[in-house]
């Protein structure tokens, strides 16, 4: 013999059987044709049920703002919370005028509840037909189905996860208690290549271009006001002001000549002219000439001392004007420059604390604030890619001196530390991910 399966059945084993509440809610409104013909079908979910979804026949994904959508949400303001039939002559004016256009003349509204009281929407059908009292009964089955099923497969509200909590297993103990860990805030802090230099240095730059012959000071000297600095190769400009010399004697005789002979020889009269012009610019290389050697007497312009970098390859090196030579500065006026890699340069504020760890006194850090960063990194000592930080010392430190070098560290905004953590492995990710 034959099983043979009603419609009403299979509709029912249809919805006991979902999955999801979206698939609950699909299989209503598009399935229930089959024992409850109409030509509209709508499930409304409730204003308090946002994990409902509007469904509508026909249409894989509904929009929320639509103008249908918004004549229903009004239309729900007048019906009943219950089950009941509507037609247009039981709305107001104002509703009834819009009707035609959007629903059939007879409609069935049946509420769905998750539980008693709580109402989960309403599933609207609309046809041109009279509704049957059977066809209400009907109605009324497939909702409480559904309802059934929404509850079931509706996610655990609050306090019903706070008792799931106390029967996990240890795993997802341990994995709630590292992210409850990665929350906490802390400051964040970043380390570099850190080293005391002076503060606001008097840089000396070649004035000429030229060959060195020796620095005519050693590094961490003390020099005075007026004391020489450089020594330059000066045999190359004592020729060139000879030559000048003897080009303004020869000049200058050329042009006695041509006054004595103007007053016999008319071409001595048309020459002079030339020959004067000729002995102004024998005179100014020579006065030029003689300034340029007076301007390789490099003297120190203020006290202090001598910052020379790379002191014994000086000798014999040829420079260009304005390159520089040395440093001279204040050995009282210190600051700390800090190379911070380009990595964690985004962490960097002006006004953040920072503290420097000599690598001669590493128990007792200097205390400094930074006041400047570098806007484009450039090779550090330790050929790294790096921003040049600044920071005021906010403290004398007895054992401090000019080139010294140690770690430093920067201490910046507070974040959790979860991403303090993993922001290295987050930005390789976005490298990789071109994100």
């Amino acid at each position: 013999m034959k099983l043979r399966i009603s419609p009403q059945d299979f509709l029912e084993e249809r919805l006991l059987s979902a999955h999801s509440m979206r698939e609950v809610l699909f299989v209503l409104v598009n399935e229930a044709r089959s024992v409850l013909p109409y030509e509209f079908a709508v499930f409304l979910p409730a204003r308090q049920a946002p994990d409902a979804e509007l469904t509508f026949s026909g249409i894989a994904k509904a929009d929320k703002n639509a103008p249908c959508v918004q004549f229903l949400r009004r239309l729900e303001q007048v019906w009943e919370p219950d089950t009941h039939l509507l037609q247009a002559a039981d709305v107001p004016a104002a509703l009834r005028q819009e009707w035609a256009q959007w629903l059939p003349p007879y409609v069935l509204v049946c509420a769905v509840f998750f539980q008693e009281g709580d109402v989960a929407g309403h599933l609207v059908l609309g046809r041109t037909q009279e509704w049957a009292q059977h066809d209400v009964v009907m109605a009324g089955r497939l909702v409480k189905i559904a309802g059934a099923m929404l509850r079931t497969l509706r996610r655990p509200g609050f306090a019903t996860r706070v008792r799931m909590m106390f029967r996990m297993s240890p795993v997802w103990v341990a994995t709630l208690v590292l992210l409850g860990l990665s929350l906490i805030p802390v400051s964040s802090a970043v380390l570099g290549l850190g080293e005391v230099v002076p503060l606001d240095p008097t840089v000396i730059r070649s004035p000429v271009d030229g060959i060195v012959q020796r620095m005519a000071v050693e590094p961490f000297q003390n020099v005075a006001a007026g004391d020489g600095l450089v020594v330059f190769e000066q045999l190359k400009i004592d020729n060139q002001i000879q030559v000048a010399r003897e080009n303004l004697a020869s000049a200058e005789e050329a042009v006695r000549q041509a006054q004595q002979g103007a007053l016999f020889m008319m071409d001595s009269v048309l020459r002079l002219p030339e020959l004067e012009v000729r002995r102004e610019e024998a005179r100014t290389e020579l006065a030029y000439l003689t300034e340029l050697k007076k301007r390789m007497n490099v003297a120190a312009q203020g006290p202090g001392i001598a910052l020379i970098d790379n002191y014994p390859s000086w000798a014999g090196r040829a420079v260009s004007m304005g390159e520089r030579l040395l440093t001279i500065a204040d050995p009282s006026r210190m600051e700390v420059k800090i190379w911070v890699p380009a990595a964690d340069a985004a962490l960097l504020r002006v006004g953040d604390s920072a503290h420097l760890y000599l690598n001669l006194t590493p128990n007792t850090p200097i205390k400094a604030t930074v006041r400047s960063i570098g806007y484009q990194p450039r090779e550090s000592p330790k050929a790294v890619l790096a921003y040049e930080v600044l920071a005021t010392i906010d403290q004398g430190v007895p054992e401090m001196r000019i080139g010294y070098f140690g770690t430093g560290r920067i201490f910046g905004e507070k974040m959790p530390l979860g991403f303090y953590l993993l922001r290295r492995p987050l930005a390789i990710t976005r490298m990789w991910l071109g994100v």
